[in-house]
């Protein structure tokens, strides 16, 4: 679920507002926003100023391989166990 919120911040702005929608449905949490139009105010700085766009990008892009790489080595290392001492 993490990964999915995650990689989420690839998709356009009206893409990501109807998925945080479904989610909150889906999940009955209720919205407590700071602010009304939070959603808006970060997209209106990603447009003024693509290099925090492009940071963001940059941030998760990291975060979901190392997320990857973990879950490769416990993948191998739980195969090395299940196979047993040699």
């Amino acid at each position: 679920m993490l990964e999915f919120i995650l990689l989420e911040a690839f998709l356009p702005y009206e893409r990501t507002h109807a998925i945080s929608e479904r989610l909150d449905r889906i999940l009955q949490i209720r919205a407590y926003p700071p602010h009304q139009e939070m959603d808006w105010e970060f997209e209106l700085d990603f447009r003024q100023h693509p290099s925090h766009r492009i940071a963001v990008y940059l941030i998760t892009a990291v975060l979901a391989t190392g997320n990857a790489f973990l879950i490769a080595k416990v993948w191998k290392a739980q195969k090395l166990l299940a196979a047993g001492p040699r």
